[in-house]
């Protein structure tokens, strides 16, 4: 459980101001400024840039899970590896739910526009300018935006890590 609260707070590390940004100074501060720092030099933004994208979200969970194999073994790798990598791809999946939605989710991907509908409604990608050229902003339908930091992100986010938990049961009974 701590994992998965741990880990769906870790794409916030690129603001300076967010929960895990000051959870540990002058560590957590640094690291702060060192990612922003990387986003701007990567996708062209310091704030939902980089560490908001699902290549993020996969590198992570591989990055705990092959440590975790490499002390613990590899049925326990492979379970908290998928509880890092969901929790931080739904941290990002309800930042995505926001007013504003994430310009660069589908980093590397650049310039394209996501059209048509899918299971949760219309989904429309505009395409946004950055240093570094453009990328896809993905946004849910208007209805389902919620404000950061309120309430229906504080729900959202409650239950997919309710999820995460679930799936790391097993891994230590």
């Amino acid at each position: 459980l701590a994992l998965g609260v741990v880990s769906a707070h870790l794409p916030d590390l690129d603001h300076p101001s967010s929960t895990v940004t000051r959870a540990l100074p002058p560590i957590t501060w640094l690291l702060c400024r060192a990612v922003r720092a990387l986003s701007v030099r990567v996708v062209g933004v310091a704030h939902r840039g980089l560490t908001h994208t699902f290549v993020a979200a996969v590198a992570y969970g591989l990055a705990v899970g092959g440590g975790t194999a490499y002390v613990l073994g590899g049925y326990a790798g492979v379970r908290t590896g998928l509880v890092a990598g969901v929790a931080y791809g739904a941290s990002v999946l309800a930042d995505g739910l926001t007013r504003t939605g994430i310009p660069y989710v589908l980093w590397p991907v650049r310039g394209v526009r996501v059209r048509g509908r899918t299971g949760c409604g219309s989904v429309r990608g505009v395409p946004v300018r950055g240093v570094r050229g453009r990328g896809v902003r993905v946004r849910v339908p208007h209805w389902l935006r919620v404000r950061t930091g309120g309430t229906g992100e504080r729900v959202v986010r409650g239950v997919l890590l309710a999820g995460c938990a679930l799936l790391a049961i097993p891994a230590f009974t």
